[in-house]
């Protein structure tokens, strides 16, 4: 079994900001989610991982993952491409990396809180096809998925119109070598933001088994700055008895839990939270923060905030 992480497409929020060149290089308590994720396959014990990342981006990618040493922790492969919209022709660029293995496919920015190696056993035992994570949502859909029992997905429609749907796509896929023909037939079509749909409906059509598999953790995708601050203060809530555990320091400051401070942050007579998280060498000087984020390396002086996320080039209300 072999990893495959694929970028988000250029239309992006953070892109247009100029704040990351990638949304998957954002943090949440203060991982970044590209991290997150190789962490998640890691522990599932899927040690060969591809990443997808147009050029323009390779330089910046390859410096982070060094940063942590993840190049020791798992065979990574940077696969180019000149742009991530298209997600098929990204997954035949990295046919030579996935060779006839079975992989997990991660595509963009999604945080999501998943028992990989449970998932992994399912789909081997199973002996599908094709496993797709759903998670529970209450927002509309142009797609409904029809899962009537033993966790086969017997239906997967696009519709021109929104329609209430339970299950929505959690970004997380396990399949075995035999999409990449599919993936073949249809690379003339235009790239659209659900084409994976269109794979799994041919896998269902010509009867092939298709698993769900249902998240029962957290799980959002972040598009937005208020996802982004959002997703870091429900994680922070959920986890905040292990996280107030954690080690930091305080110059002449009050904390109010929950709050995240990483162990490099310095925090000066400030008072800090609920809600907050600070990250890898931040500095947070003569402040009051409710509600809000600060990156790493950002530095905050003099400022009165909630809502907000700090950036070394400045900042959000969100």
């Amino acid at each position: 079994m072999k990893g495959l992480i694929l970028f988000g497409d250029n239309e992006s929020w953070i892109n247009h900001s100029s704040w990351y060149p990638t949304d998957q290089l954002l943090s949440v308590l203060n991982k970044t989610v590209l991290f997150n994720n190789i962490d998640l396959l890691l522990r599932a014990g899927v040690t060969e991982i591809g990443i997808v990342v147009e050029s323009n981006k390779k330089g910046f990618v390859r410096e982070e993952l060094k940063s942590l040493q993840y190049f020791k922790k798992a065979c990574i492969v940077l696969i180019e491409v000149p742009e991530t919209k298209c997600l098929g022709k990204a997954v035949l660029r990295s046919r030579p990396f996935l060779a006839e293995d079975d992989f997990v496919m991660i595509v963009g920015n999604n945080y999501c809180q998943i028992n990989l190696e449970e998932a992994i056993k399912f789909f081997t035992e199973s002996k599908a096809q094709s496993l797709v994570a759903l998670k529970e949502t209450k927002d509309t859909l142009n797609y409904s998925i029809t899962v009537p029992y033993h966790d086969e997905i017997k239906a997967i429609n696009e519709t021109s119109e929104l329609s209430k749907n339970s299950w929505a796509l959690a970004g997380f896929y396990i399949f075995q070598s035999s999409i990449h023909e599919i993936i073949s037939s249809q690379l003339g079509r235009p790239c659209e933001e659900y084409e994976i749909l269109d794979w799994l409906q041919c896998f269902i059509s010509s009867g092939k088994s298709v698993k769900a598999w249902f998240l029962k953790g957290y799980c959002r995708k972040i598009k937005t700055p208020r996802d982004l601050l959002e997703t870091n203060i429900d994680l922070l809530k959920l986890e905040s008895q292990n996280i107030m555990r954690l080690p930091y320091k305080t110059i002449l400051s009050r904390v109010n839990p929950p709050v995240l401070i990483d162990k490099t942050a310095v925090v000066l007579n400030s008072v800090i939270g609920p809600n907050v998280i600070i990250g890898r060498n931040a500095l947070v000087k003569n402040s009051k923060l409710e509600n809000s984020l600060i990156l790493e390396n950002s530095c905050v002086r003099e400022i009165r905030a909630r809502d907000i996320i700090f950036t070394p080039w400045g900042y959000k209300e969100v």
